[in-house]
């Protein structure tokens, strides 16, 4: 990922971006709950599996400042993703005792194009600060899949597999398919600093998105919808040491994917109102903060439970929360942040008559604590510690069942010097079993086990 930026005057710099990637690696099915309990360390991927994935991306980012307050950016991104994967392994439970076979052969290709130009102006209004940006996006992407797949032409064991299969006998159904969506955005948001202690900022974002979806050769126009989302908020400041804000936010994104019948989704739509304060101890280098929000979310997807390689529409969630964040330093070595989250979230209305449930995946309470040594005596060094805690939590949409909280640690050092920096971290440190998501008895993700890496970073201008 080399980044090379030159700095043609004192203002402005053109920059480009070169992103490779290779992954290859064993396909992941997750395991299951069955007979009462999630079947950790339990593997259901045929040794010959795999997920070859290649990326790759170019980027051209351009930045010139006109005058003292006005600046413009431009940037252009081409993102590119190959996908050769082999699956094999299961599908979903035939019953507590068996899990039905699965065999797919996928070759995928896509691309993506965004680009971008912004203008940031900094003014006075009536002798108060203003900051307004306003900006042009252009996003095109194609997706273009050759799939081959055969589902229950086998069955395996949940508690002792059995890979003694030929799956290459199997008959396979071919389904041959490509996307293109397109979306043109306009927005504008503008800061106000009416005083010292009161601000404001509100902006719009039009959306005009189209798709199309290709198959058996025939072209057929699956959405063409637009969207005008807007953001207010307002900041007090009481005290130069204290804020607080208020923030009502809609947002627009795209549905990816069909339906079993190709068919593609209209846009998922938020409307997130958030509350929050921030305070500063005058007498000692600690801070804190407390958010609480509610988020309402529509047509939100998930996998169909007829047919996971496609989706289905979930209907309509709220989510109720706070968060709590406390960061203070002990010593002129020591600092510690600890950070706790409280959500409530529901299940408002639902296309499959789970009206008033608690969506899977959503633990009620999560906290955790990280602290920083750097000692004196040994420059350029940190040393970490890690620790979370997350409650219980359902283990599908239907709360059928649930899945146990964890407590997990992580310990890490570091030692940075001039333009390098070298990391050593020992995530998951006591081995623990847990999951990390849950979306239906036969869709359950383990967490990893006790992972140890080193990184090296180095950066120079």
């Amino acid at each position: 990922f080399p980044s090379l930026e030159w700095y043609y005057s004192e203002n402005g710099s053109i920059r480009v971006e070169l992103d490779y990637d290779q992954n290859r690696r064993p396909y992941a099915f997750g395991t299951v709950y069955t007979d009462g309990r999630v079947l950790f360390d339990h593997s259901y991927v045929f040794p010959e599996a795999s997920a070859d994935r290649r990326s790759d991306k170019i980027g051209l980012y351009w930045r010139h400042a006109f005058a003292v307050a006005l600046e413009g950016r431009v940037s252009l991104n081409r993102y590119r993703t190959f996908r050769d994967d082999l699956h094999i392994g299961f599908y979903n439970k035939k019953s507590e005792t068996e899990l039905n076979g699965y065999y797919r052969k996928v070759n995928d290709h896509y691309w993506q194009d965004v680009a971008k130009a912004e203008l940031q102006a900094s003014f006075p209004v009536m002798e108060m600060s203003n900051n307004l940006v306003m900006g042009l996006e252009l996003n095109k992407d194609t997706d273009e899949v050759r799939s081959q797949r055969n589902i229950g032409g086998f069955t395996l064991d949940p508690f002792d597999p059995d890979f003694d299969v030929d799956p290459t006998a199997l008959p396979l159904t071919q389904s041959n398919y490509t996307w293109r969506d397109s979306e043109s955005a306009l927005y504008v948001l503008d800061r106000l600093a009416i005083t010292d202690r009161w601000a404001v900022e509100a902006g719009v974002r039009y959306s005009d998105f189209d798709a199309t979806f290709s198959k058996g050769g025939k072209d057929y126009d699956l959405s063409d919808s637009n969207n005008l989302s807007s953001h207010f908020g307002i900041v007090w400041r009481p005290a130069a040491n204290a804020a607080l804000h208020a923030h009502v936010t809609e947002a627009f994104e795209p549905n990816m994917g069909t339906d079993r019948n190709d068919d593609f989704f209209d846009p998922k739509q938020s409307r997130q109102i958030e509350l929050g304060m921030k305070y500063r101890f005058a007498t000692a280098p600690t801070e804190i903060s407390v958010v609480g929000y509610q988020l309402r979310q529509s047509n939100l997807t998930t996998k169909d439970p007829v047919d996971p390689d496609y989706l289905a529409l979930l209907g309509e969630r709220q989510s109720r929360g706070v968060e709590v964040a406390f960061d203070t330093r002990l010593t002129d070595e020591i600092s510690a942040k600890l950070s706790g989250t409280r959500v409530d979230p529901e299940i408002v209305e639902d296309n499959n008559g789970r009206k008033g449930n608690r969506p899977a995946s959503a633990p009620r309470y999560m906290c955790s604590l990280r602290i920083d040594y750097r000692p004196k005596g040994l420059a350029g060094f940190t040393f970490s510690a890690f620790a979370i805690k997350r409650s219980s939590m359902w283990g599908d949409d239907d709360n059928s069942f649930t899945v146990p909280g964890y407590t997990r640690y992580d310990l890490g050092l570091g030692y940075k010097h001039d333009f390098w920096e070298a990391r050593l971290n020992i995530a998951n440190l006591t081995d623990e079993r847990y999951v990390v998501a849950s979306n239906g008895d036969d869709d359950v993700y383990q967490g990893d086990r006790r992972q140890i890496w080193v990184k090296l970073i180095v950066e120079r201008q």
